[in-house]
């Protein structure tokens, strides 16, 4: 694109300094897919599985890539971003011999007032009106829709394995090759799989302490997907005003 992505970089040429010059809302969706990784790394989650995240999906951003590339030659073309397509994070748990032995594959969401109705609105789909009677329904394309129909094996797999193949051949060769294995045999059997959904959010009056809004005693009917499922709820007070400041603290706008 011209220009160079790493934060820190110190070039005097002008460019437009990544991730400084995203958007707000796409800062907090990258925060979103770093917070899913840390929480499958450092939490048990359902199954005791050994998550490991060796590199976040957010390098094949198209968008981004569109964004950046025209913003480096044109200070103006500020713009809101489309999100990356296909699941939110992916990591995986390694075999003994080094082999990808399971994967889990997330969606994490962040919205400022975490309440019932945005809940709603992620897991459900916003509310839409019929055009014959009037009555305002889900639409049903929310969350559960997406985690519910996704293919066994996720695009964002490959792109797993290409971000490896190009940063570490050598330390991930067996997880790599175990990849293509599955990948390139389109009746390959299913690699077994993990879901997690992240929704992390500011808090709202009125809502007690360790509530959560997704139902967690047995598994939720609106989850139909054969997969293990974990479901995580994260409030952070002033949540926008934290992500902001660790961006600003750790890559400072020149």
């Amino acid at each position: 694109m011209g220009i160079d992505l790493h934060p820190d970089a110190d070039d005097p040429a002008a460019h437009a300094t990544y991730p400084t010059c995203l958007p707000p809302i796409t800062r907090r969706g990258l925060f979103g897919e770093v917070m899913a990784g840390m929480v499958s790394e450092h939490y048990e989650l359902v199954g005791k599985h050994s998550w490991r995240i060796p590199v976040f999906l957010f390098r094949h951003h198209e968008d981004a890539e569109h964004y950046l590339f025209a913003l480096a030659r044109d200070g103006t073309r500020t713009r809101e971003l489309f999100g990356r397509k296909g699941s939110d994070f992916i990591g995986i748990a390694l075999a003994a011999d080094g082999s990808v032995a399971r994967a889990i594959v997330g969606e994490a969401k962040w919205r400022k007032d975490l309440q019932p109705s945005v809940m709603d609105d992620l897991m459900h789909g916003k509310l839409v009106k019929n055009k014959k009677t009037g009555i305002k329904a889900r639409s049903g394309k929310g969350i559960w829709y997406q985690v519910n129909r996704d293919i066994p094996a996720p695009h964002g797999l490959r792109q797993l394995q290409r971000l490896l193949r190009e940063l570490d051949p050598d330390g991930h060769s067996a997880a790599i090759l175990s990849l293509d294995r599955l990948l390139s045999v389109r009746n390959a059997t299913p690699l077994p799989r993990t879901n997690l959904i992240l929704i992390a959010g500011g808090d709202v009056p009125g809502r007690d302490a360790q509530t959560s809004l997704i139902p967690w005693e047995k598994m939720p009917a609106d989850y139909t997907a054969p997969h293990a499922l974990q479901v995580v709820e994260m409030i952070l007070n002033d949540g926008d005003t934290l992500i902001d400041g660790l961006y600003d603290a750790l890559w400072p706008a020149p």
